[in-house]
């Protein structure tokens, strides 16, 4: 009697530790099959944080590009403006001249003046 329930506990032991390796096996799995969702979703951080700083170099780069010319297009302004301040004083005097020459006129003609300005319109 005693070996018969010995084989009985036995079974009943070999069972359990069947179903606890069942259970330890399908634990096992699921934490796989989160490490592996996991190390996925970590993949695609990676990647979109270096789509992003692809992105961010490129944005940086095109500012200093605009930035360089807004800065040459400022100093080129500058220029224009000095001409044109000279060029408004140049037409400044010639008008005088000419308001000058016209009162002239009636007494005595000054054709040097007269000439001379002619010859600097183009």
């Amino acid at each position: 009697h005693d070996l018969a329930e010995s084989k009985k506990d036995m079974a009943v032991l070999e069972k359990d530790n069947e179903v606890r390796l069942a259970q330890l096996h399908e634990a096992t799995s699921g934490n796989m099959l989160r490490f592996n969702n996991l190390a996925e979703q970590q993949r695609m951080l990676v990647e979109r944080e270096a789509w992003i700083n692809a992105k961010l170099e490129e944005a940086n780069k095109e500012n200093k590009e605009l930035h360089d010319d807004l800065v040459s297009t400022m100093k080129d302004l500058g220029g224009c403006k000095v001409t044109i301040k000279y060029m408004d004083k140049e037409i400044i005097g010639r008008i005088q001249q000419l308001q000058l020459m016209q009162q002239g006129l009636d007494k005595h003609p000054n054709t040097l003046t007269w000439n001379t300005i002619e010859a600097e319109i183009p």
